[in-house]
């Protein structure tokens, strides 16, 4: 065989035998490979479950305890903790039940989210509880008796937390509530494919809740499982168990919280994962064998590379072989007959040349002596020259190089630590830099989430004080307006009367403040000449002082769309703060002008024209710190200030569409500017303007059906309708009111005209009742009346089926021009 022959044949052979081992190890031991980062991805899934549900349990622990310190918890306020616990409940959907615990075990106070009937609630005795015993005796809170019910697809869990007193220095009792598992499931399905399957069940190896509803047919955990489970999940963390199903594989994993053990279950189907490990194993097979071929093809043409030239080589050493035959008998030559592969014969033919190199050599080595001879003698002359000179700079080329050698090494050292102190000194800047925004970040994230939650428990308190208190309003408004009616106008009891109504008048101002920081809506916004409302608003916060308002208004100035009590409010707040400021003596100067631009970029809404209000005082004014932070909540330059006026001032602006900014220098005064959007609109309402009632207009045969859950606001209402001749009928609720229509309608004297409450607590409100009556009747006419004024549908009553609003507290002539309108108008 060729020697180019052996070459291929040695290369190719082991290389095959290295690929075909290469596909057995990847066909046996790839599928384990892949299972195993299968394990290791699912345990991660697991943990992050775990992480969601501890947290949507601590949330839920952080509202319970949010609310124990809102609400004054004994028996005799006990009615002032119904609306935030009716609030907590409708905030958190899978808090179905609450109950509050006095000191000594037993319940006082429940309130359910779905209550089945109107009968009594039966107050049970638990001082034998651990719901009661566990944050009575360790001040901790209680997480257990997790209990299944028939009717329900998701078992309930007790929550208790401790109450602590007025004083903070004992307990008053304990909150209780009743939580449904089923806000987990979305947790579950977060972390899960379609094939996948997550079950969460509990320390006694009931199920809770999967990833979908029929989640309990594909598991059956008895509980010698869950025991050897729960041994192996201390031990390891983990376990991979084959499931008395062959074709499904389940990874467990165990987790506490509170008084419970858990254990996430998570099922995968086997031939889910054997198709994709069969996936990947045909793709590293095609990869493998398209490089195999690349791979041959490139050697194929490497080895022809190396074994072309040996073999044009061996055939141009045949050709001179036959030129210079060497000499019979001349030593380590072998016969030109003797013929073996390529190397043997170069080694011939390489034989052949070296003798006629040796005939040559003799004559060249005598031609060489000679030579040699003469270079020698005047090599000796030379030497002794060089030997003088090379004595004398030996030493100084020596003293040179190595000041050269120092002098490098001390450049290289002062560049190394220039580059390194300026390296570092970049790296120090950066960390610094990021590290001072850290903390930043920090400190600001902390006091939003402080100032978030104080802002909500505000907000859950100030929205049922606000609703209680516009009320009983309606029921002083109302009389001392029936009152003015029946009272000649020139007489004491008259302005006696008109002076209580401004008081009621600013008590109602009072509720629309607290009802700023309570849930709702937008603003109900008509249009408004502002002027006068400044000017109102102006005049009655400097009576009874010495401080002036100098006002300039444009003549042009257009009318603007606003709320009026809550634009009145911001109006009030701030000539407020600038009489605190003056010391009640100097001017107030208030400009209102038009304002255009287009490009002004604080407005995000509008197109451009704004009413433009600026109130400037005499007062100290503000340094640059408190100036930034003036508009947040709890901030204060008074003594006994709350610091929400302005913060509110801004609220109620921004909600507008509007802007307001101030500018001030120490001891120089402040100007507040307010921008407002100009109206559009043609029908602009005016403050002394007063709604004409038609008391001459026959309205005997009108029946009107006043819902109302307040029996203030039901007696108020009924006496000022039978004093305009109304036929009046009382409902407490929305289901009551319901029931009243349809038997009304059927009969012969049909409601003509229907005034709803929109928040009933316990009961069905104006919203839902008004949508049973128009599906009784599409034609009715339903007024909704509320205390809550930025509610969505009180701003937006048409949406919702109501033809007229009327808002607590309300005076007579208001309330009847509403009625009036309603029933005048075309259908």
């Amino acid at each position: 065989m060729k020697l180019s022959n052996k070459i291929q044949v040695a290369t190719f052979l082991p290389f095959f035998v290295i690929i075909a081992t290469y596909h057995l190890y990847s066909a046996s031991a790839f599928s384990e490979h892949f299972r195993a980062l299968y394990r290791s991805q699912t345990r991660e899934r697991l943990y992050q479950a775990e992480k969601d549900i501890i947290h949507y349990f601590q949330n839920i622990e952080s509202e319970l305890y949010l609310l124990t310190t809102v609400v004054p918890w004994d028996e005799e306020n006990s009615p002032e903790c119904i609306v935030p616990m009716h609030s907590l409940l409708d905030h958190v959907g899978e808090l179905l039940h609450l109950s509050v615990l006095n000191s000594e075990g037993r319940e006082w106070k429940r309130v359910e989210k779905y209550p089945t009937n109107k009968l009594p609630v039966s107050l049970g005795d638990y001082t034998n509880s651990d719901i009661y015993n566990m944050p009575m005796e360790k001040h901790i809170s209680f997480w257990g008796n997790i209990d299944w019910f028939p009717n329900d697809r998701f078992p309930l869990i007790d929550v208790s937390v401790p109450i602590s007193s007025r004083s903070g220095d004992q307990l008053a009792g304990v909150l209780w509530g009743r939580l449904s598992f089923r806000g987990i499931v979305p947790l579950l399905k977060r972390y899960i494919s379609e094939e996948v399957k997550i079950v969460l069940i509990s320390e006694s190896a009931g199920v809770l809740v999967g990833s979908d509803d029929e989640i309990t047919n594909y598991f059956r955990v008895q509980l010698s499982e869950f025991k050897a489970v729960d041994l192996m999940t201390e031990k390891y963390g983990w376990l991979d168990k084959q499931h008395d199903r062959k074709d499904t594989t389940l990874i467990y994993s165990k987790f506490s919280y509170g008084n419970l053990d858990y254990i996430l279950i998570y099922s995968q189907p086997e031939e889910v994962i054997g198709l994709l490990t069969d996936k990947l194993r045909s793709f590293n097979m095609i990869l493998v064998t398209f490089g195999v071929i690349l791979f041959a093809v490139s050697s194929f043409f490497i080895i022809k590379t190396v074994t072309t030239p040996l073999v044009t080589l061996t055939g141009q050493i045949t050709e001179l072989r036959g030129k210079y035959r060497p000499k019979a008998g001349f030593p380590g030559v072998v016969s030109a007959e003797v013929v073996g592969d390529e190397v043997e014969e170069l080694r011939n033919s390489f034989s052949l040349f070296q003798h006629q190199l040796s005939l040559y050599s003799y004559e060249r080595e005598i031609f060489h002596q000679t030579l040699q001879n003469q270079v020698v003698e005047k090599t000796s002359e030379l030497q002794k020259l060089n030997t003088a000179l090379e004595a004398s700079n030996s030493m100084l080329e020596a003293d040179i190089i190595k000041r050269k050698e120092i002098e490098c090494e001390l450049e290289q050292h002062q560049r190394n630590l220039e580059r390194k102190v300026n390296e570092r000194t970049i790296e120090l800047t950066l960390a610094n830099e990021h590290l001072r925004e850290q903390m930043e970040d920090s400190e600001r994230m902390g006091e939003e989430l402080l100032k978030a939650r104080k802002l909500e428990a505000v907000g859950i308190l100030a929205g049922g004080i606000a609703h209680d208190f516009n009320n009983i309003l309606v029921a002083i408004m109302g009389n001392i307006s029936l009152a003015l009616r029946k009272t000649p106008k020139d007489s004491q009891v008259c302005m006696l009367l008109a002076e209580a109504q401004k008081g009621s008048k600013r008590a109602s101002g009072l509720t629309n403040q607290l009802l700023t920081f309570s849930r709702g809506g937008d603003p109900v916004k008509k249009a408004h000449r502002i002027q006068e409302v400044v000017q109102e608003c102006s005049g009655f916060i400097l009576r009874g002082s010495s401080i002036k308002c100098n006002y300039k208004i444009a003549d042009d100035l257009w009318p603007a769309e606003v709320d009026l009590g809550q634009i009145s409010q911001v109006i009030q707040n701030i000539i407020l703060n600038a009489r605190q400021a003056m010391d009640n003596k100097g001017v107030i100067y208030v400009v209102c002008e038009n304002s255009y631009n287009e490009s002004f970029s604080l407005f995000p809404h509008g197109n451009g024209r704004f009413v433009h209000i600026a109130i400037t005082d005499q007062g100290g004014g503000m340094s640059g710190k408190i100036k930034d932070k003036i508009f947040d909540p709890y901030i204060t330059t008074k003594e006994n200030g709350n610091g929400l006026g302005l913060a509110i001032c801004h609220s109620i602006v921004k909600k507008h569409g509007g802007h307001i900014a101030v500018s001030s220098v120490a001891k120089q005064g402040a100007t507040f500017d307010i921008y407002l959007p100009a109206s559009k609109k043609n029908d602009i309402v005016c403050l002394e303007e007063k709604v004409a009632c038609d008391s001459e207009v026959t309205t005997s045969s009108y029946m009107v059906l006043v819902m109302d859950d307040d029996d203030l606001v039901r007696n108020i209402a009924s006496s000022i309708l039978e004093q305009f001749g109304y036929n009046v009928l009382l409902a407490e609720e929305g289901a009551e009111a319901v029931r009243i229509y349809k038997e009304k309608r059927i009969g012969a004297e049909p409601v003509d005209l229907v005034i709803m409450d929109l928040t009933i607590p316990g009961g069905m409100g104006g919203e839902e009742a008004a949508v049973e009556i128009l599906a009784i009747d599409p034609n009715a006419k339903i007024i909704v009346s509320s205390g809550y004024s930025n509610a969505p549908v009180m701003a937006h009553y048409q949406k919702y089926g109501f033809c007229g609003v009327i808002h607590k507290p309300f005076q007579v002539e208001d309330f009847i021009s509403v009625v009036q309108k309603t029933l005048y108008a075309k259908s």
